[in-house]
């Protein structure tokens, strides 16, 4: 019953693939194949929950195979249950030895917001599968969310050299974002280049890149080109309204930048680094109680924002009455 269930799973017979594994697990619950397979099977009839309870029990009786406690903490992951799967996958046997479970473990700390320890368990995973690529530049992008930008671009070095690998857009603008963050605005200025002339002129992210490098070294004629082309590229993207915001600040022409964000918002919709731009134009402006209410309006929208958030402190000691 488990190898004709393989097979309806392959012809995508899902019906018959199920009654195939049932009779499959009636003959023997403890049947590992089986279990595995009726996993697959719920997963592609949208049965999460079942899907999961297969899985878990095919790990269950197969402690050190890692791929079924894979197949279950994704699941769980899926289901919005992070902490459940981290818990599931690091009580696994297979965990300390398994580059899947490390990764996946990784990706968890991710989304809990943990990446100096989703770090730590991608160079475990490196260390175990020292040749997957996938897993350096889970490692790259993880260290990027750290902080840690001289190790992510070394590491997306190492990717870029491989000719698998050449010319890869994801990694070139990981690439770059780290070379801007390591103040390497020339470096980073010609793999954006690179990309816009590669990708075509309706790469926004390309030209934010551009703009951003250029803001960076006082190139105003190519940062108001490369600005111009992103809102024209794609006038929903705040991106480039910011930037434009940002130089028109630069150069104290606040009013001009007020309108540039009042813009952004009609066009983007609201936005909470928008708002948190815009808190910081009307400050400028001295109207600091309409800069208060674009302050907590970009909390609301994102309670995380730094921007505004540093807004909201600014503002209240202006706020503190003088004995």
């Amino acid at each position: 019953p488990i190898l004709e269930g393989r097979i309806a799973i392959e012809r995508g017979l899902m019906g018959e693939a199920l009654l195939a594994l049932k009779r499959a697990v009636e003959l023997d619950e403890s049947a590992v194949e089986a279990h595995y397979y009726m996993g697959v099977v719920s997963e592609r009839l949208n049965e999460p929950e079942r899907a999961m309870t297969h899985f878990a029990r095919a790990a269950e009786l197969e402690p050190h195979n890692p791929q079924h406690a894979v197949a279950a903490g994704e699941m769980l992951v899926d289901m919005g249950r992070p902490a459940e799967a981290r818990a599931f996958l690091e009580a696994s046997e297979s965990a300390a030895h398994s580059a899947g479970i490390q990764q996946l473990l990784g990706h968890i700390a991710l989304i809990e917001g943990d990446a100096d320890l989703a770090c730590d368990h991608f160079q475990r995973a490196r260390l175990l599968a020292p040749e997957d690529g996938a897993i350096l530049a889970d490692l790259a992008d993880a260290q990027m969310e750290a902080g840690r930008f001289a190790d992510a671009e070394t590491n997306l070095s190492h990717l870029l050299r491989d000719p698998n690998n050449a010319g890869r857009p994801d990694l070139l603008h990981m690439q770059a974002e780290c070379l801007l963050a390591l103040n390497r605005p020339v470096e980073a200025r010609e793999i954006y280049r690179q990309l816009s002339a590669r990708e075509g002129a309706s790469d926004a992210r390309a030209w934010i890149g551009i703009a951003r490098t250029a803001y960076q070294i006082r190139d105003e004629k190519t940062f108001r080109r490369a600005a111009s082309r992103v809102i024209s590229i794609d006038p929903q993207n705040p991106e480039g309204y910011m930037l434009y915001a940002a130089i028109q600040r630069d150069k104290e022409m606040f009013g001009q930048a007020l309108e540039t964000l009042d813009t952004a918002l009609m066009r983007a919709g609201r936005h909470a680094d928008l708002l948190a731009m815009r808190s910081l134009v009307l400050a400028d402006l001295d109207r600091d109680d309409e800069a208060l209410v674009a302050a907590q309006a970009a909390l609301e929208l994102d309670p995380g924002s730094a921007a505004a958030q540093r807004m909201l402190d600014r503002l209240a000691v202006v706020a503190v009455p003088v004995d």
